[in-house]
């Protein structure tokens, strides 16, 4: 079978994480095609992790969707924007040729109109597979900013054959706030797996001596996409209740893409709370994740409301490292406070008395850590693989 997968994101994330941990462990030997926009930041380390495997790289150009011009075209011209997006996957798609199915990654649905017209496109060429994967849950449906997004949530029952979201919260998102009817079209759950044959001391780049941080330091670390939703600005105002000889045996790494205002804004807030020294933001770092989490001594995820599934936790997981966690979304249907220490979102005070237990135990949490090991083998990435394949194959 050739499989092609639509991919279209402007900053790394999760998408790659679980699109590499796929392709990895795939079961068969069906033949994969990746076609992605040409600003894709996680681009390099994709081609790079899949040098030895045999998967064909397709670029296309991409506008990113709150450019004030296509915000426009789409609230005015919208029937004729969506039609030429769809004949240029169409033609992608046809350059590619011999397709026999088609997964769409798609991030907070509705997401990118390139991913909506890939799964039309792949229907108008009679593509016998049309998956549409759903990442970060669904977004409450918003008529006038999105003329035609009704049509196109019925449209997508008829052009897609397979809805798969990455947890159950993101499926009941898709019901809830988009009317999403599993009775017409069943909405499958495939949780997100990880590679476990992923060396977690391998060569990622050495942030402490690149950094200068001393071996002596507690590093926490959050990893993923900078945005204010993300919540980084919990943890800084949760450093700022702690006591003072605490803070000063931490250091603080944000690690990710993201908007420069969004980065600007958390180092003003870092220089007021007197927190500048323990706060480095050096944006996107290349190389496996898994590698880059196990140097730091703790991993948060504060993500403020809804997460659709948390891949990052699972890395921190199988690096042995400590987790701290937000209460939201997917993450309670793979955590709970047997292997990590969730707190409510949006509450520093709860943060910080999490980092307080922390230095003042460590033992309980390297506990935590080595159950939470054995715990997130059950996701691994070749049952997640097996699932989609089955799927495919049906």
């Amino acid at each position: 079978m050739k499989i092609g997968i639509h991919w279209v994101q402007f900053e790394a994330g999760g998408v790659d994480t679980q699109l590499l941990s796929m392709i990895k462990n795939w079961p068969n030997d069906d033949h994969f095609v990746l076609f992605h926009n040409k600003n894709n930041e996680g681009l390099k380390r994709i081609s790079t992790e899949l040098g030895e495997y045999e998967v064909e790289l397709v670029v296309f150009p991409s506008i990113k969707q709150h450019h004030v011009f296509i915000k426009f075209l789409r609230f005015i011209f919208f029937p004729i924007y969506f039609f030429w997006l769809k004949r240029k996957q169409s033609s992608i798609m046809r350059s590619i040729g011999g397709l026999d199915a088609v997964i769409v990654q798609n991030g907070t649905y509705p997401g990118s109109w390139h991913s909506l017209a890939a799964v039309w496109a792949a229907y108008k060429l009679h593509i016998k597979k049309r998956m549409l994967v759903v990442h970060h849950g669904a977004l409450h449906s918003n008529m006038i900013h999105h003329p035609g997004e009704k049509l196109i949530d019925y449209m997508m029952h008829k052009w897609a054959t397979d809805l798969v979201t990455v947890s159950r919260a993101t499926r009941q998102t898709l019901i809830d706030y988009r009317g999403f009817d599993p009775s017409r079209n069943p909405i499958r759950v495939v949780h997100n797996g990880i590679d476990l044959s992923v060396d977690s001391t391998g060569n990622a780049v050495q942030i402490r001596k690149k950094l200068n941080i001393g071996d002596n330091v507690t590093l926490l670390g959050m990893v993923g996409r900078i945005e204010r939703y993300k919540g980084h600005e919990d943890l800084l105002l949760a450093m700022s209740e702690m006591d003072t000889k605490m803070i000063d045996r931490l250091a603080v790494i944000f690690i990710g893409s993201g908007e420069v205002d969004e980065t600007d804004r958390l180092n003003k807030m870092a220089h007021k709370l007197g927190l500048a020294d323990k706060v480095i933001i050096p944006g996107y770092i290349d190389g496996d994740s898994i590698q880059l989490i196990s140097q730091l001594n703790i991993l948060l995820m504060l993500t403020k409301d809804f997460e659709g599934f948390g891949l990052t936790i699972a890395e921190a997981m199988i690096a042995g490292v400590p987790v701290i966690a937000t209460k939201v979304g997917a993450v309670q249907e793979f955590v709970d406070q047997e292997v990590a220490y969730l707190v409510p979102p949006e509450s520093p005070s709860d943060v910080a008395r999490a980092l307080t237990a922390y230095l003042n135990n460590l033992d309980e949490f390297k506990l935590r850590a080595k159950k939470a090991k054995k715990h997130i083998e059950r996701f691994s990435g070749s049952k997640m693989s097996n699932q989609y394949c089955r799927l495919l194959h049906v």
